[in-house]
C-alpha cells in the first residue's frame, strides 16, 4: 500500500514523528502522535502552531487518541502559560480517550477562558459535527 500523498507528517530532530495532517474539505485534521511529556508536548504544540500559520484554517479536529499519557494538571498549567497567544480565533475540536476526562476538562476550561474556541469530544462524528456547525 502506497502512503497517501495528502496527509503530511511532522517529525522532531531526531526523525520521531510529533503530528501527522491532512487538509479536508473546508477544515484541518490533525492527529497527535508523541509521547506527551512536557519537553515532547512543547515541542508539538510548537510544530502545530507552525501549520496553523501555514494553512491558516478557520476549523480544526485535533485527534489525542495516539498520544502515549498525558500531562499533569501542573504540566498542563505550566504548557498553557508558554503557549503565544492565538493571533485569532479558530474553531477547534479535540477528540479524546475517555480515560483522561479529569485532565481535559481542565485544558478546555483553561483554553476557552483565554478566549479559544475549543470543545473535547470523545466521539469523532460528533466532533466532526459541532466543528462543521455554525
Amino acid at each position: 500500500m502506497r502512503p497517501d500523498p495528502d496527509i503530511q507528517t511532522c517529525c522532531d530532530d531526531t526523525g520521531q514523528p510529533l503530528l501527522r495532517y491532512q487538509q479536508q474539505a473546508g477544515w484541518l485534521q490533525v492527529t497527535m502522535l508523541a509521547e506527551s511529556t512536557l519537553p515532547h508536548t512543547q515541542n508539538m504544540m510548537q510544530v502545530f502552531y507552525q501549520v496553523l500559520d501555514k494553512l491558516d484554517p478557520d476549523r480544526v479536529r485535533v485527534d489525542n487518541r495516539q498520544l502515549r499519557g498525558r500531562l499533569s494538571l501542573a504540566d498542563s498549567y505550566v504548557l498553557l502559560h508558554s503557549l503565544p497567544l492565538p493571533r485569532r480565533r479558530r474553531r477547534m475540536a479535540v477528540v479524546e480517550d475517555p480515560a483522561w476526562a479529569e485532565q481535559v476538562r481542565f485544558m478546555e476550561t483553561a483554553v476557552r477562558n483565554a478566549g479559544g474556541m475549543l470543545r473535547y469530544f470523545y466521539d469523532e462524528e460528533q466532533a466532526l459535527q459541532w466543528l462543521l456547525s455554525e
